[in-house]
């Protein structure tokens, strides 16, 4: 068996040896027993279950909550010759239905699946049919309520397994503390377990915490001292994305941004950018990183605090996956720490604002009490939000909710649209050949609508030019815009069924959102202890100091080095700018010297050697 999987791996992926605990996770999987793993973000958990799916007879099902990781998995097997299938997003019963036959006859070894679509009696009926090899769930922490990306749709899959007869399964995460453990063994139905558990300290990963009232001042700072690395840069927005990009663009540096709301091709552009540069800068949102093999990023920054100490140990993790050494840094202004747990809670809809934006939502459509649409709606957000009343940040994350308790599902389009602005009497002349025709759609839009600016859809690459001809000779204002959704409604329009969904989901979560903004808060604010010791000791295992994070190299700063460079006066700027240390750590050392008479400070705020 050994040697099996040892050709299988120099076949497909390349490579002539695993990574520590692989082989014993594939080995446990291949005996067919229920297997749990924990390997930390890069150790290589995907392969461990794609490469006993090719071993096995049967077909290997993998349960994801993500469709972007599952969509960049599929391509990733497709282009190494492995038959793959997806079923998720949204699709019609025909679909569905050609797509499980495709599955039963297709000599297919991996099919992605979304955990809703379990519930569905059809997929369960064929599925059973299907010799099924095991059952594979990705981030196996949505499961527990007490995991950080908790989804009640997880629920549904050890009542798939049940009716399986005790399909194997192996779960896999990158984030488990032992609360989240026992939640993944009690929903999984986990019997006769085998457990590989990964160790959570990163010996050559050094976390640094810089706090200071200037944050651009930091990352600029922080960035001159790692010129010519692959760098990733965390922001907690889309539009922050974007404009700090542009803001670095401007101060030379060579960067790009990326989001789950540009268009496909975007992606795939900024993607390559990514995975080819040399030394590429990439600022992103937690959408990128996922399923992305790029093994020398060397620093990874957090411009933005993370939600939760999971979110923050897995985004760090994509530093140093080849084992050599890299560098975490947490910048921040202070204030924003003290007032971290509050302003983490206030990102998230309470439950009657949910429930408001879940009114919202079936108003907008039209939908009837009791009514579940066939029909996939098209949606664009910042002109919904509008209609409702409601911030666009606020409305998609209260959309985004609505998602993951099972309510709707909301996903991307390729679909391009335009914002117009027309007005018929204002159009002029019609001196163009296809001035007419452009005309007269507009019109018909135009009454539809009842505004002068709407949405609009063009049919024909020729109508887009005659738009863009329009437009240039100021008849029309055309703006493109990518903000378009699609929803497919999972349940029939029941408002007090729905309440009572989210009170008992939605209260609960918001609860143990308040329990990680506490245990992040904690981390920011303690400066005596190891940080690598402190997120080991969330996930509940222990570690020895690291040596080289910011409160382990504490005293490598000496007061005669900070005495010598004061001789001419100093800024505190020049000070963080020259000693790599935190901002918190320098003044800290100036302050002793400065209450020992050793050093003044000017009227311009510069310190000196007395």
């Amino acid at each position: 068996m050994i040697q099996e999987i040892q050709d299988t791996l120099i076949k497909y992926w390349g490579f002539d040896q695993l990574r520590p605990l692989q082989s014993e996770i594939i080995q446990s999987v291949l005996k067919k027993k229920d297997t749990l793993a924990v390997l930390s973000t890069g150790a290589g958990k995907s392969l461990c279950y794609q490469l006993p799916a090719l071993l096995l007879p049967g077909v290997c099902l993998v349960v994801s909550p993500l469709i972007a990781l599952m969509e960049d998995q599929l391509l990733e097997l497709k282009t190494k010759g492995i038959k793959a299938m997806g079923l998720y997003g949204p699709m019609s019963e025909e679909s569905l239905i050609q797509r499980l036959d495709n599955i039963s006859y297709g000599n297919y070894k991996i099919v992605f699946i979304a955990p809703e679509r379990l519930q569905n009696p059809i997929v369960n009926e064929r599925l059973a049919q299907i010799e099924l090899s095991f059952l594979a769930v990705d981030e196996a922490h949505c499961i527990s309520k007490w995991g950080h990306d908790f989804r009640p749709s997880y629920r549904s899959i050890g009542t798939f397994r049940a009716q399986m007869d005790k399909l194997p399964i192996l779960a896999l995460t990158a984030t488990a503390t032992p609360k989240v453990i026992e939640g993944i063994h009690m929903n999984l139905l986990l019997d006769d377990v085998q457990e590989f558990i990964g160790p959570v300290a990163r010996s050559a990963l050094t976390i640094q915490r810089h706090y200071h009232v200037d944050k651009d001042l930091l990352l600029n700072i922080t960035l001159k001292r790692n010129l010519q690395k692959c760098i990733l840069i965390y922001v907690r927005s889309r539009s922050k994305a974007e404009k700090l990009s542009q803001q670095l663009k401007k101060e030379s540096y060579d960067c790009s941004y990326y989001h789950a709301g540009l268009s496909p091709e975007e992606k795939s552009k900024r993607l390559k950018y990514f995975t080819t540069a040399a030394h590429p800068i990439m600022v992103c949102t937690s959408a990128f990183g996922m399923g992305i093999d790029r093994q020398d990023v060397r620093l990874v920054v957090h411009y933005d605090i993370p939600e939760s100490l999971e979110q923050y140990y897995q985004e760090i993790g994509r530093a140093g996956r080849d084992q050599k050494s890299a560098t975490a840094v947490l910048i921040s202004e202070e204030e924003p720490i003290s007032k971290f747990t509050e302003t983490a809670l206030a990102l998230h809809p309470t439950v009657d604002q949910l429930y408001e934006i879940y009114k919202k939502l079936v108003g907008l459509f039209q939908i009837a009490s009791g009514e579940l649409p066939d029909q996939t709606y098209s949606l664009g957000l910042a002109e919904s939000a509008r209609k409702a009343g409601i911030k666009p940040r606020e409305w998609y994350l209260g959309i985004r909710s609505l998602e993951k308790y099972g309510i709707l599902q909301f996903g991307e389009t390729n679909r391009k649209e335009w914002f117009i602005t027309f007005e018929p009497s204002r159009f002029g002349s019609l001196d163009q050949a296809d001035d007419d025709l452009l005309f007269r759609k507009l019109s018909k839009k135009f009454h539809e609508s009842k505004s002068s600016t709407f949405r609009y859809r063009f049919s024909s690459s020729k109508m887009l030019r005659a738009a863009e001809s329009a437009a240039k000779r100021a008849k029309i204002k055309l703006d493109s815009t990518t903000d378009i959704y699609t929803i497919h409604w999972t349940v029939p329009r029941e408002d007090q069924l729905v309440k009572k969904l989210l009170r008992t989901h939605h209260q609960p979560y918001m609860e143990l959102r308040q329990e990680h903004a506490n245990k992040m808060q904690e981390f920011l604010e303690n400066q005596s202890q190891c940080a690598m010791q402190l997120i080991a000791e969330h996930f509940g295992q222990q570690s020895e100091e690291c040596g080289i994070c910011d409160v382990c190299t504490r005293s490598s700063l000496k007061h005669e080095d900070l005495l010598r460079f004061c001789s001419t006066p100093r800024s505190f700027s020049d000070f963080i700018s020259t000693f790599e240390c935190s901002p918190q750590d320098i003044r800290s050392h100036l302050s002793e010297l400065e209450s020992e008479g050793l050093i003044g400070v000017t009227n311009e705020a510069k310190f000196y050697s007395r």
